[in-house]
Order: structure tokens, then C-alpha cells, then sequence
């Protein structure tokens, strides 16, 4: 670590302990957080060759974000801040609202008892085909074909380029080439992808032993406990790089399987963000507006006000650390962008 870093650090800890962004908070009412999460695991290091480290949250760590934000934060749910954004609602002094995206297991088994012992309701994106498939997503699968395969090399689409998987920086170098490829597929033609490139680097099916996203029976028991249920599409595509055809089958399939299986209306939607870029266009957003969603978050980091456009809210990743997680909280309610 260079002195300008540590310095950084140094100043940043002093500032949280200082108890200064707090008080700033305190006072200061305009901004909400929406926290974004993929995996909890206990043990994080043991899924390197499924899940990116970069989407993975430790229960301890986890654990302790819900308690600060259970006691020194305001608790709000997307339905909260759909009223605060269309409806002027006065929302609470640091409001912070828990998201997840993908679906996975975990969400069930290890963050709900987590979330329902502070007391904080949660939104819960599925990734539907998922869900239905009892697969789990693409990129899991990609990621493991490319972790796992015994191959030095692979003879990779479009234009047969050689992609070294020798070592760690080829694999992710080779995992972005995959995911670059598939991200904008969606249905048959992802699956014909992804097996594929299974196919070309000699590695099978991945058939995880236990499940790595929810059931339905899951999910209905999250919801019936006063959870929030949201749709991440059936196929996990960049919605922004597919024809407008797929477009809409991904957003009104998902949402309408998620109705049917739940007996509710299902309004809020989180973007995929698999690869490529941007995440979002006029056309996506407009579609859906056109579906029947009321709010959509995105990936890009950045806080909530009453003047955004609820169909492209802004969250911001959970840091590991403390200080950190609380610098970011602390800075983002103030309007930065951290």
C-alpha cells in the first residue's frame, strides 16, 4: 500500500470515527441508498470456480451491514422509495434499502434469517429461466466450464481465436471474451453458447451438488414474509445489446411467470449487467415503462433523490469492511458518487 493510499485511508477512518458523515447525515435529508448483493457465503474462497469473488459477500460480513443499517440507518423498501419518487413521500433520515440480484440460494437460506433478525424487508431480483431450469445462471456455468477445463487453450467464436486459459489472468481474460459472446443472447441461443464452449474445453454440464438459486417454494415463502419479489429477467441478457423482440419477451415472460407463481403484481425490475456496455438505452427503459414495471435499478453506482427517473435507479456495492462500508453509506447520502 503507497503512502497516498494509506493516506486516504487514514483520513477516511478518522472521518468515520469522528462521527462527522454521521452527523452530516443527521441533517442533511435529500438521498437514499439502495445496497446491491448477489451471494452470501460462509465461506466465500470455496466458489472461486463458479461465482466472481467480486459478487460474493461473507455472512460475517454481511451480518455486521445489517446490524449497522438496522441501527444506525433507516430501513426502506423499493415500494418506499417508488412513493418517495412519484408520490413525494417523506422518507426517513438515512434511508437505506436492501437489494439482491440473481436469485441465488443463499438469499434463502443464509440472508433472510439474517435480514428477518433485524428486521429489515428486502427486494429480491430472480433470474426466472433460472428459477425455472433449476440452473444455475450462464455466467456461473461459463465460469466454471472456463476455471475447470483441463485444456491450455480454446479455439474461441467468432473467427476461431486462440485464447490462452493457462494460468488465472488468461481464464479471466478468456471468462470476459465468453461472457462478452453470450451477454447478448437470450433463451435457445444463450444455451447453444454456453454449451459450446463446454463442448470445445472438454468440460461437462455444471451439476453443483447442492442448489445454487432458489425454488419457487422459496421465493413464495420470502414474499409471504413481507419480502419484496422482483424480476432480473428470464435469461440474464445485457438488455441493451438484444433485438427488440427479445427485449420484450425477456421483461413481460419473466414478469408474467413471477405473477402467476407469486398471485401478486410484480413492479420493480433490476437490470442484468453481465457484460458489455451500456446496461441501458431509451428503448429498454421505455419497454419497461411499456410491461408494466414501476421502478428499475441499474448498476451504476450512485444515490437515490425525488427527482430521479424511477426506471433507472442507481445502487452501490457493500465493501467488505466497516469503515469502508460506512464511508460509502456516509458519502452516498450526501449525494457523492464514491
Amino acid at each position: 500500500m503507497n503512502i497516498v493510499t494509506t493516506a486516504k485511508r487514514l483520513c477516511k477512518k478518522t472521518l468515520v470515527n469522528s462521527n462527522a458523515l454521521k452527523y452530516a447525515n443527521e441533517v442533511y435529508n435529500k438521498y437514499i441508498v439502495i445496497l446491491k448483493y448477489h451471494s452470501i457465503k460462509d465461506n466465500p474462497e470455496l466458489y472461486d470456480d463458479s461465482i466472481d469473488p467480486g459478487i460474493i459477500t461473507s455472512t460475517e460480513d454481511f451480518k455486521k451491514h445489517m446490524e449497522i443499517v438496522s441501527g444506525e440507518f433507516s430501513s426502506v423498501t423499493m415500494d418506499d422509495i417508488l412513493l418517495f419518487i412519484r408520490h413525494g413521500k417523506r422518507t426517513p433520515k438515512k434511508a437505506v434499502a436492501v437489494t439482491f440480484d440473481d436469485g441465488f440460494d443463499d438469499n434463502f437460506e443464509i440472508a433472510a434469517p439474517i435480514l428477518d433478525h433485524f428486521g429489515i424487508k428486502a427486494t429480491f431480483y430472480v433470474t426466472v429461466g433460472s428459477i425455472e431450469a433449476t440452473l444455475p445462471p450462464w455466467f456461473i456455468r461459463v465460469r466454471h466450464t472456463i476455471w475447470t477445463s483441463p485444456k491450455k487453450d480454446w479455439v474461441a467464436p467468432p473467427g476461431d481465436r486462440i485464447l490462452k486459459i493457462d494460468n488465472r489472468n488468461n481464464r479471466v481474460a478468456a471468462l470476459r471474451h465468453a461472457s462478452k459472446q453470450c451477454a447478448n443472447l437470450v433463451g435457445d441461443r444463450q444455451e447453444q453458447a454456453v454449451r459450446a464452449i463446454e463442448n470445445a474445453l472438454g468440460v461437462k454440464p455444471f451439476t453443483p451438488k447442492r442448489p445454487f438459486v432458489m425454488t419457487w417454494e422459496k421465493i413464495k415463502k420470502l414474499h409471504e414474509k413481507g419480502h419484496i419479489i422482483g424480476s432480473h429477467t428470464l435469461t440474464h441478457p445485457n438488455l441493451a445489446h438484444v433485438g427488440r423482440e427479445d427485449l420484450c419477451f425477456e421483461l413481460t415472460e419473466s414478469k408474467r411467470v413471477l405473477e402467476k407463481e407469486l398471485c401478486a403484481p410484480v413492479i420493480h425490475f433490476s437490470y442484468p449487467n453481465p457484460a458489455l456496455t451500456p446496461q441501458s438505452t431509451e428503448q429498454t427503459t421505455a419497454a419497461i415503462e411499456e410491461t408494466g414495471y414501476e421502478t428499475a435499478v441499474i448498476s451504476t453506482h450512485g444515490p437515490v433523490c425525488n427527482s430521479d427517473n424511477p426506471l433507472l435507479l442507481e445502487r452501490i456495492s457493500a465493501p467488505s469492511k466497516k469503515e469502508d462500508f460506512l464511508w460509502s453509506l456516509g458519502c452516498t447520502l450526501l449525494g457523492r458518487r464514491v
